[in-house]
C-alpha cells in the first residue's frame, strides 16, 4: 500500500524499478503482491504472475485480514493493520523527498513504524528473501499499549454500555 503522491503521479516506477525482478524473488518464495494504489496514481503497464494490482476502488479493508503481511511507505492503514498483530515492512525510499515535498508526518516516522524498514529496492527484495525471519511483535505491542486503551475489538458494548 503506497502512499499517493501530490507531485510524482508515476512514483510506481521508482518504488519498483525492475518489476520483472520482483515477480521472480515473489515467485521463488510461492509469494503474490497485491499492490492497492491511489486512484489517481499511475500504475505500472506490465502483466506478471505474482505482483497484482487491486481495483483502487476497492475496500481494502476487506482484505487486510486475508493478507499475512503489510508493505507500506507512509500510509496511515498501518495503524489499522497493527491491530491484526502481523508483520509490517516499511519502505520509506524516497523519505528525504518525501518529506520535504509531500506533505509532515503526525509522528517521528522512526520511532512509530514498527517493523522492518528497507530504504532501497534491492533491500526489499532481500526482505522478501526472509520474511520466516521477522519478528517486530514486541515494538507492535508497545505501539499498539501506547496508541489504544482497548484492543479487545468489544467497543460497541463499551459504546452501548456508556450509554446507558
Amino acid at each position: 500500500m503506497p502512499t499517493w503522491r501530490n507531485k510524482n503521479k508515476n512514483f510506481l516506477e521508482s518504488a519498483i524499478p525492475d518489476i520483472d525482478m520482483l515477480n521472480a524473488i515473489l515467485k521463488k518464495n510461492d509469494l503474490s503482491m497485491y499492490i492497492k494504489l491511489h486512484p489517481n496514481t499511475d500504475t505500472i503497464n506490465k502483466q506478471c504472475s505474482n505482483v497484482l494490482f487491486m481495483d483502487p476502488q476497492e475496500d481494502i479493508y476487506n482484505f487486510l485480514h486475508q493478507s499475512d503481511l503489510l508493505i507500506t511507505d507512509y500510509s496511515s492503514i498501518y495503524f489499522d493493520y497493527l491491530l491484526l498483530n502481523k508483520e509490517i515492512v516499511f519502505y520509506p525510499y524516497d523519505y528525504e523527498e518525501y518529506s520535504k515535498d509531500e506533505r509532515e508526518f503526525y509522528f517521528d516516522y522512526t520511532s512509530f513504524t514498527p517493523g522492518k524498514k528497507v530504504y532501497t529496492f534491492e533491500d526489499l527484495l532481500e526482505s522478501l528473501n526472509h520474511l520466516k525471519k521477522l519478528d517486530y511483535s514486541h515494538e507492535r505491542k508497545i505501539l499498539k499499549d501506547t496508541l489504544w486503551k482497548h484492543q479487545n475489538g468489544d467497543a460497541s458494548e463499551r459504546i452501548y454500555n456508556y450509554f446507558q
